[in-house]
Parts: structure tokens; C-alpha cells; sequence
């Protein structure tokens, strides 16, 4: 029986990468995709890329003002290259694929064969939600998933670097802001009050 090495792994990880690309990218070509959220993020990272503060004309304002995703400056350096929204759905593609990298290592170092490793990275890539997370437009905390998968592994091998490198990319790729925090809590309270107003028998 032939068993599959790592490079078979690489190439399904490549045949992943364009599959999910070709189909986000004619989900756009179609005019299927929509301004929110792909137009969201591919204003905002242009504007990045050009110097300018990311107002976003939908709501106007600051694009971290929604979240705190500062992922978005690193990746602003490929719109630097060339001006497109095509490497937002590239890279969520490859971002996506990649995570059956980490997760083959892990099933590797938990002690099974590399036929069942690479079984069960397969498995991941055609679990029917990654395919419907990369249709739906971009969003940053895709990125977060290979990261995810990065972080328990460098945890498993005591990689201290390579744990607080991954936590501070998983962190980078959306964290709630303060202002939204405080909005919510508001918005709790002011419902707890009304709920407890409601309650209160009325003077008849």
C-alpha cells in the first residue's frame, strides 16, 4: 500500500487553494459577492495601502472602529503590489487550505500514522463549512483558523515564541473594541431596566 508523504500533502493544500479561490472569485465575477463585507474590507485595505485613514463611506468611520482587526495593515502590503480585491479571496482561500497543515502535524504528534493524518486533513478540507465560510465574501478572522491550529501545536511542543506569535495573529485578526464593549453593556442595562419597569405592578 502506498502511503502518502508530505508532499502529496503540499499539493492538496495547492489543489484546495485554487479550488476555493476559482469558486469566490466567479461568486464575484457573478455579482453575487456583496459590500458587506467584501466591499467593507477592500475599502478599507486599499485606503490602507495608499496612506490614507480607512474611513469606510458605509458608516463612516475608522475600519478598527468596527474591529480591531490589525491584521489588515500587514496584508494592505499586497495592495501595495497591485490594487485588487482578488488578494483578499486569494488569501482567504489559502489561509483556509493551510489549516490542514497544522492539523496533520498534530494528528502526527498525537501519536497516528501519517495514512491517517493525511486522512484526516483531508477530511477537514472537505468539511462543506470551509467551502461555505470562503464563498461568503472576506473576513479577517479566517485567517485566525490555520493560526488556531498553529497555537495548540506549538503548545503541545512547548514552543513558547511560537505560542505567543500565534496568539497575538489570532488576536490581530478581530478583536471587539472597547467601544463596542461599553455599547453592549449600555444596551444591557438599559433593557435589564426596562425589563424590571415592566414587571412592577402599576398604581391603578
Amino acid at each position: 500500500m502506498i502511503m502518502p508523504k508530505k508532499n502529496d500533502l503540499f499539493w492538496l493544500i495547492g489543489c484546495a487553494t485554487i479550488i476555493l479561490f476559482v469558486c469566490s472569485a466567479i461568486r464575484h465575477i457573478l455579482f453575487q459577492s456583496n459590500a458587506l463585507d467584501l466591499g467593507w474590507f477592500d475599502q478599507g485595505v486599499y485606503l490602507i495601502s495608499q496612506g490614507k485613514p480607512p474611513i469606510i463611506s458605509f458608516v463612516d468611520y475608522h475600519i478598527l472602529g468596527d474591529h480591531i482587526a490589525f491584521i489588515l495593515y500587514p496584508i494592505a502590503l499586497l495592495y501595495k503590489i497591485y490594487p485588487s480585491v482578488y488578494w483578499l479571496l486569494f488569501l482567504q482561500a489559502f489561509s483556509l487550505s493551510l489549516g490542514a497543515f497544522p492539523l496533520w502535524q498534530l494528528a502526527i504528534e498525537a501519536g497516528l500514522k501519517e495514512k491517517q493524518a493525511y486522512t484526516l486533513a483531508l477530511v477537514y478540507l472537505l468539511y462543506p463549512l470551509i467551502f461555505n465560510v470562503n464563498l461568503f465574501d472576506f473576513h479577517p478572522e479566517v485567517i485566525a483558523v490555520p493560526a488556531i491550529f498553529w497555537t495548540i501545536l506549538a503548545a503541545r511542543l512547548n514552543n513558547l515564541w511560537g505560542f505567543c506569535l500565534g496568539i497575538i495573529i489570532i488576536l490581530g485578526c478581530k478583536a471587539i473594541p472597547y467601544r463596542d464593549w461599553e455599547t453592549d453593556r449600555k444596551s444591557t442595562r438599559l433593557n435589564s431596566s426596562h425589563s424590571a419597569k415592566s414587571r412592577m405592578p402599576s398604581s391603578a
